[in-house]
């Protein structure tokens, strides 16, 4: 389905952002991510998030106020970063922000599709006990779609445990379980190298996130801000 512009007419009733609000999304999420010091965040899976979120809300003819319309898009993006704060544990066990082989965050129980899924149902049943609404059930199935849409996306190269705990396996679509090939010692010439064999090994991976920030910025920018 077609994602049009909401007519005048019908603006006052639409959950579709406008440029403000748009805006108003980018703040929330950045608010919250600034909650982490993070100053660099991992562009595919944000934009995957964003638009996972913007589009729940659309095909669902989203009525909730502007305001929480905003705050749900900035919740799918955090939501779809999420799983990589296990980075920092990475890098604290490592002591260096050059990452050992024997560190693979994506090992961690934060990486679990099926502790995601159990969080959402869990928050989703005390939603409907305290009876906490509409938005609330968003934030839930966000909570949800988000992070396993994270973890889509790393299963297109290196994989992810699915199965787990049935087996430990990763699952992958490409290059399962395969690191790259740094032996840079240096944080600097570490994460150099990492980024240029990213984009050579890793290329279904980097390629996808590429197009996703390209449509993240069509749908958000053309549709919206340039309007």
């Amino acid at each position: 389905m077609a994602l049009q512009p909401p007519s005048a007419e019908h603006s006052h009733r639409s959950a579709v952002m406008n440029s403000e609000e748009f805006s108003g999304a980018l703040l929330f999420a950045q608010k919250y991510f600034r909650l982490y010091n993070l100053s660099m965040l991992p562009p595919g899976h944000v934009a995957a998030g964003s638009l996972i979120a913007y589009g729940v809300l659309k095909l669902t003819n989203c009525t909730l106020p502007p305001h929480q319309v905003n705050e749900l898009i900035g919740w799918g993006a955090f939501f779809a970063f999420a799983p990589d704060l296990d980075m920092f544990v990475s890098f604290a066990r490592s002591k260096s922000f050059v990452r050992k082989k024997s560190e693979n965050h994506r090992g961690y129980y934060s990486h679990l599709p099926i502790l995601w899924l159990l969080a959402t149902i869990v928050f989703f049943v005390v939603v409907e006990a305290a009876h906490l609404g509409r938005f609330y059930e968003y934030l839930a199935l966000l909570l949800w779609l988000c992070s396993w849409g994270h973890f889509a996306l790393d299963s297109l190269d290196y994989g992810i445990r699915w199965l787990w705990p049935l087996n430990g396996k990763f699952y992958a679509i490409r290059n399962i379980e395969s690191d790259l090939p740094i032996t840079e010692k240096t944080a600097f010439g570490y994460w150099f190298s990492m980024v240029k064999l990213y984009t050579e090994k890793f290329w279904l991976t980097f390629y996808s996130e590429v197009l996703l920030l390209l449509l993240f910025l069509y749908i958000f920018g053309m549709r919206y801000l340039g309007r």
